[in-house]
């Protein structure tokens, strides 16, 4: 959940803006020593939260126009948060910047339908569910040892089998916090780790090492030492099935790959704002860019156009551990 609510903006500040453009030549407040006009109190409010509220409600807009959000759903699932902390409620949303509920609600929502946008050309097969079904149903304890280049690690891995120890070559080598700790993880399960670690641990017997495991980090080495049933009880598979998937689908998307996309699909929404105060809040306004076209000659223009098409279709690997 902190995932979800991290960095969005506070959508809510936009009905009070609306409703001070209903008559700014009312007075909001009177006092002994002068008083507040509402175009007063408005251009306070447009100064503090114009931008981040103009953002969150194009973006909303723009969003909405390209992907579903099922209603029901989301309102199970806030009420499920709110179950979960209960009186904690209002003060986690507060912790997390959010005057009231409202605001967390927009926060939330705008997340959903950028992670739709992020994820919309992943697919995720029943197999890959079901995989991931039974590998919660154990946990296991592991070792690991990080480097940064393929041949370092095929160096540990032949001085282990050597009869080096795994925990001083994780002290001698990793780059990893858990170095110190000679590499070791404690026991861990499904969902915990990026797809590719994941994928070389279950692949393991106890006390068998790993061939060097590359993800965004860099090489890894494994070496499981225990395997043990789950401690954590696991619900019904038809329970877990969506929030499995929706796990799956993240694990396939990192943060640099999910900003990519979801600018892919705002540029989809061709945003033109034409309040000179808020041009380039989504990137370059129509205007602008007929100007430098227009500068540039048609030729530029289209080979810059293949060039920014290219790195929007640049994969990037899975997500952070």
């Amino acid at each position: 959940m902190k995932k979800i609510v991290q960095g969005l903006a506070i959508g809510g500040f936009a009905i009070v803006l609306t409703a001070c453009q209903s008559d700014d030549s009312e007075t909001v407040v009177e006092t002994e020593y002068g008083s507040i006009s509402k175009e007063e109190f408005h251009a306070e409010l447009e100064e503090k939260y114009g931008e981040e509220t103009l953002q969150s409600m194009t973006k909303k807009l723009v969003l909405e126009g390209q992907f579903d959000i099922d209603q029901e759903e989301f309102e199970q699932e806030v009420e499920q948060f709110k179950t979960q902390l209960g009186p904690q409620f209002t003060k986690f949303i507060n912790q997390q910047g959010y005057r009231n509920e409202e605001e967390f609600r927009t926060a939330l929502y705008i997340s959903k339908l950028e992670f739709e946008a992020a994820t919309a050309d992943i697919e995720i097969t029943d197999e890959e569910i079901e995989t991931h079904y039974e590998r919660m149903q154990e946990e296991r304890k592991a070792r690991h040892i990080l480097v940064d280049e393929k041949e370092t690690a095929e160096e540990i891995i032949k001085k282990y089998k050597d009869g080096a120890s795994f925990e001083e070559l994780a002290k001698e080598y990793s780059k990893d916090g858990s170095a110190a700790n000679g590499g070791d993880l404690g026991y861990t399960t499904a969902g915990e780790m990026v797809k590719p670690f994941e994928d070389a641990m279950y692949g393991l017997e106890t006390n068998e090492i790993s061939e060097p495991v590359e993800s965004q980090f860099g090489w890894h080495v494994i070496l499981v030492e225990d395997v043990r049933e789950s401690e954590t009880e696991v619900q019904p598979f038809d329970e877990m099935k969506d929030q499995l998937r929706e796990q799956l689908l993240a694990s396939k998307v990192d943060s640099q790959s999910y900003t990519s996309k979801v600018q892919e699909a705002l540029d989809n929404g061709n945003i033109d704002i034409s309040d000179d105060d808020y041009e380039g809040l989504f990137g370059s306004n129509k205007s602008g860019e007929s100007e430098s076209t227009d500068d540039e000659g048609d030729s530029s223009n289209e080979d810059n156009g293949k060039q920014d098409s290219e790195e929007a279709k640049d994969d990037s690997e899975s997500d952070n551990e």
